[in-house]
């Protein structure tokens, strides 16, 4: 038995004693079971923020990578290159954009982070071995960790830690100093694990939790012990376990992903304020969002398009914006954007809405 720390998500806390259990993250409540006539009002709550991308030649958005909230401003990563910054209106300031090969450039950008130093936001990314620190004013190169393997994804844990994905590893998730030294690495490496996600560790509480792949398994990171524990998302035997999802991999070889459709799964999940938000695929072609709280637990079915989910809040054609949850990162809403097509002809905080525009973001808050 491993020992690890039970979280409940009826009260999103973990109990005070370390127990011989297994970690259910959100415990045994069914995923795809929903009720018709949910409001998006009753599900996410009412309290949204839209906010249109100001639209110019230099701050065009194509794919997004990732969202960064940060001193409520927003970040936004586009075909792995670029950084466009925007106001917390939409208006946008600045990009950063070193594509190339030089000593201060980089080659892409496959994750990125805005951290606060002495009260000055610095603009992390990682390109193959390292991660470099830009200024997001000037976009000058502040400096640049090193280290022996090539960096997928990070997260800052504290001034003397960094939480990484590696790659072409034996081990998968490193702990590492800020000097590019390995304190620590866990989780033996299977491709399937490793499915890159917009934001890789999701903070819970305390913990940072990891999903391996789209499979209902888990690792959970406590920074204050430096640990990790291998548990399970959901109690929900209809979601893809880990070891089916190595068979199909064994099977299928990298068409493995194709295969999803025939599973249900959990897409992305995030909790704030005593809240869980899950989104779940299923097997029969349906999206499901999943919103539980300490008291209640709600699950809309948003596609296909139907009676399940209305939108009461502002005017687009369907709820598919929910699509984009699990794109961005915030510290106190859940960010998720529409493109505008589906405002084609409305307006927007007083803003026409083209179909050359940017997106608009959604932004609800708790």
């Amino acid at each position: 038995m491993r020992k690890i720390i039970l979280f409940s998500v009826l009260i999103l806390c973990y109990a005070c004693q370390q127990k011989e259990k297994d970690i259910f993250l959100f415990g045994n409540t069914p995923l795809v079971v929903s009720k018709p006539n949910t409001k998006i009002s009753a599900l996410l709550g009412d309290s949204v923020k839209l906010t249109p991308l100001e639209t110019r030649k230099e701050s065009f958005i194509g794919r997004i990578n990732k969202i960064k909230k940060f001193n409520g401003d927003y970040y936004v990563l586009t075909e792995d290159k670029w950084i466009h910054h925007f106001d917390t209106q939409g208006k946008y300031i600045s990009s950063l954009e070193r594509l190339g090969g030089g000593p201060d450039e980089y080659t892409r950008i496959e994750d990125f982070d805005v951290y606060s130093n002495h009260g000055h936001p610095e603009i992390w990314l990682c390109d193959m071995k390292k991660i470099k620190i830009y200024d997001p004013v000037d976009f000058s190169l502040i400096r640049t960790l090193s280290f022996p393997f090539i960096v997928h994804k990070f997260l800052k844990i504290n001034e003397s830690k960094i939480l990484i994905m590696a790659g072409q590893e034996n081990k998968s998730l490193k702990i590492s100093n800020m000097e590019g030294k390995l304190i620590k690495e866990f989780l033996k490496k299977e491709i399937p694990y490793l499915l890159m996600k917009f934001v890789q560790f999701i903070p819970i509480q305390s913990k940072i939790i990891f999903q391996l792949g789209v499979s209902n398994g888990m690792i959970e990171y406590d920074p204050v012990t430096d640990n990790f524990s291998q548990g399970y998302l959901s109690q929900d035997n209809h979601l893809i376990s880990n070891d089916e999802q190595l068979e199909l991999f064994q099977k299928y070889a990298y068409d493995y992903l194709k295969e999803f459709k025939n599973y249900s799964y959990i897409r992305s999940f995030r909790a704030y304020n005593h809240k869980a938000f899950i989104d779940v695929a299923s097997n029969e072609g349906k999206r499901f969002f999943t919103v539980i709280s300490e008291k209640t637990k709600q699950t809309a079915q948003y596609m296909p398009a139907s009676n399940h989910l209305t939108n009461d809040l502002f005017n687009t054609e369907d709820a598919e914006f929910l699509t984009t949850f699990g794109v961005a990162e915030s510290d106190n809403s859940i960010i998720m954007y529409a493109m505008p097509s589906a405002f084609t002809g409305g307006t927007v905080n007083s803003h026409t809405i083209k179909e050359e525009d940017n997106p608009v973001l959604i932004e609800f808050f708790y």
